[in-house]
């Protein structure tokens, strides 16, 4: 019991009683207080939702740029390719060092917005 009543044993009847109603209060505040949270648990969930959805619309335009810089590359240097490759084994080795770079340089940061799409928990 939370507090001492004197008065033999409807004092102690009237703490008991008195424990319970405070504990039924407590629990009903707790309640209602946790139903007026909703509405506001719902409006952060749309924000967050949209947040998600913002980060999401990001990553695939960041995607389809990258996508986009590697379609020039590849639409507009297939004659010099050609070129490169029947001059000599250097030519071959510079065109391999060039796609190096436009891999490290557009497909690595391509991979990357990719796995972040296809991983985000959200």
């Amino acid at each position: 019991m939370s507090r001492i009543y004197r008065g033999g044993l409807l004092g102690i009847l009237f703490g008991v009683i008195c424990d319970i109603v405070l504990s039924i209060a407590d629990l009903f505040l707790r309640e209602l207080w946790a139903l007026a949270r909703i509405p506001f648990e719902i409006i952060g969930a749309i924000f967050q939702m949209y947040a998600s959805i913002d980060a999401m619309r990001t990553n695939l335009d960041i995607l389809s740029s990258v996508l986009s810089i590697y379609h020039n590359f590849s639409s507009g240097l297939s004659f010099p390719e050609n070129i490169l490759q029947s001059i000599s084994p250097l030519g071959t080795l510079v065109w391999i060092g060039f796609w190096g770079i436009v891999f490290w340089y557009i497909g690595i940061p391509a991979l990357g917005v990719l796995f972040s799409i296809l991983t985000d928990p959200r």
